[in-house]
């Protein structure tokens, strides 16, 4: 099966499965923040979303403004983000989230690319994979996880949810 076979998501998925071993070279490579969309025609976009991705205040104007007007203009029906990200550890019964450490400040935190696949439906599939860092080789991906439990709101998911219901069939 060639990658032109594979639905958006799973394309996406299959791409940044394969970066390690077809792209990497040194330890600290990583995967870059993408936005990748695909309208009714089946016409696909990519969106480098990284020079976004440097503070709270550019990722939200990332995901409450460029992400929507990209979506609108374009008319996607279906978008996959692929983003590296910080994994806390897990929140202890009777701890309020607001009380422990941000993901990328907790000194149990993990590393992991994340998919997403927002549709008009909402977050319709998700996937996520921890990144294993090596001292002297590239980084490779562990197990893949479906459906991690991605919340159905939040930063990268209310507005862009909201602009893919606006998309006129």
């Amino acid at each position: 099966m060639s990658t032109h076979e594979l639905d958006l998501y799973d394309h996406v998925a299959w791409t940044a499965a394969s970066m390690p071993a077809k792209l990497f070279t040194e330890p600290d490579d990583d995967w870059t923040p993408v936005l990748f969309m695909e309208d009714a025609d089946g016409q696909r976009i990519t969106v480098p979303i990284e020079m976004f991705m440097v503070n709270d205040q550019m990722k939200d104007v990332l995901a409450n403004h460029i992400i929507p007007e990209c979506i609108g203009k374009f008319s996607a029906k279906v978008a996959v983000m692929v983003l590296s990200v910080w994994r806390g550890s897990p929140i202890p019964l009777g701890v309020d989230p607001d009380d422990r450490p941000r993901p990328s400040e907790d000194v149990n935190r993990s590393e992991a690319v994340m998919i997403i696949e927002y549709t008009s439906a909402g977050v319709t599939r998700s996937s996520m994979a921890e990144i294993i860092r090596h001292e002297d080789a590239p980084p490779t991906l562990g197990d893949w996880q479906a459906d991690f439990g991605q919340s159905s709101d939040g930063r990268f998911v209310d507005p862009i949810v909201r602009a893919m219901k606006k998309v006129r069939p």
